[in-house]
């Protein structure tokens, strides 16, 4: 059994961010909308990447997979209050060191 948190911390416009290349990861850009590169990503991020990323949603959920292919998925959408993960409205969850 494999399990994931996926913690989504958006920037405002003005907040300046630019990714860094490490040993595991590779920038590939800023991607509008219908740009974003599907094909190249885990099924499951088609059906979440636009709600979170574009519609500004807060998901909850769980996704099940045969190998990479995603057998089905369960989303409900989370009231910012409610808050995710365990954690409340405006938490920033602590950062592991290495």
């Amino acid at each position: 059994r494999y399990s994931e948190h996926q913690l989504v911390l958006r920037l405002r416009p003005e907040e300046a961010f630019e990714p860094e290349a490490t040993e595991t990861f590779e920038p590939a850009g800023w991607f509008g909308p219908d740009e974003v590169p599907y094909e190249q990503m885990p099924e499951d991020d088609e059906v979440w990447y636009p709600r979170v990323l574009f519609e500004d949603r807060r998901l909850r959920g769980t996704f099940a997979f045969d190998g990479t292919r995603l057998l089905e998925h369960q989303l409900e959408e989370v009231d910012a209050a409610e808050g995710l993960c365990g954690l409340a409205a405006g938490d920033v969850p602590p950062v592991p060191l290495l």
